[in-house]
């Protein structure tokens, strides 16, 4: 694991378009995303989101498009 980032990191997981995959939490390096049951479906949340380092694999890589990760003051980033 990496070490966390001193400021906040906002993730957004779009539930109308997060299928459950894991693709999200195979390429997080820092393993702080887990996929869980809700209801019949499988969706991805984030357990700890203050050990993310904003490498932003887990939207880089989400076939679906449904993270967004959001680091305030980077918006070009």
């Amino acid at each position: 694991m990496s070490e966390a980032l001193p400021i906040s990191v906002t993730h957004i997981i779009d539930d109308s378009k997060c299928t459950g995959c894991g693709t999200c939490a195979d390429y997080c390096p820092q393993e702080i995303i887990e996929i869980v049951k809700v209801g019949l479906k499988k969706k991805a949340r984030v357990t700890d989101p203050e050990l993310c380092v904003a490498c932003r694999y887990c939207q880089k890589f989400c076939p679906y498009e449904a993270v967004t990760v959001e680091l305030p003051g980077h918006e070009l980033w």
